[in-house]
């Protein structure tokens, strides 16, 4: 079925009963509320062994970068759901917000069309969004080195803190 709008609100709920609004608007997307100027967004599947060996790392990332980015993972068709999806992840050292709620794939397709031209994505990929305007993505599984190289650049840290 395709998507009649390249814009919306999302509310998401991750594992822990969080909620996070995803806003696509002019071009733009809004995480709210998230202050952090680098928003990456997971989309993976508890399918691949490549999406959920990134989970335990993307955490430790956000934590060592917490001032610089958050992680949205978004489980695209997870093959578990309620509390076995949440112990999978947990398992797995997902220590970011991950969310399976019912309209996730409906959000990644939306995001991976408009920003990486695709209908058919790659999983695992990350998307980076600086201040809500998307910067660039990661198709499949990428180390972390790779990870927190971009963090650095698209979010160096301030003077004072190097």
């Amino acid at each position: 079925m395709p998507l009649q709008s390249t814009s919306g609100r999302f509310v998401l709920r991750d594992l822990y009963d969080r909620n996070l609004s995803v806003t696509l608007e002019n071009g733009n997307v809004s995480f709210s509320p998230v202050a952090q100027p680098l928003v990456g967004v997971v989309l993976f599947s508890d399918r691949y062994d490549a999406c959920m060996g990134m989970l335990p790392y993307l955490g430790d990332l956000q934590q060592h970068n917490a001032d610089r980015i958050f992680f949205v993972g978004l489980a695209v068709y997870p093959r578990t759901h309620g509390p076995a999806f949440k112990k999978e992840c947990e398992e797995n050292g997902a220590s970011f917000f991950v969310s399976s709620d019912p309209e996730v794939p409906r959000l990644a397709r939306l995001l991976a069309r408009r920003y990486t031209h695709r209908d058919n994505y790659p999983l695992p990929s990350i998307l980076f969004f600086k201040n809500g305007r998307y910067k660039m993505s990661l198709e499949g599984a990428a180390p972390y080195e790779t990870v927190q190289y971009l963090i650095d650049q698209l979010a160096p840290k301030k003077r004072e803190e190097q």
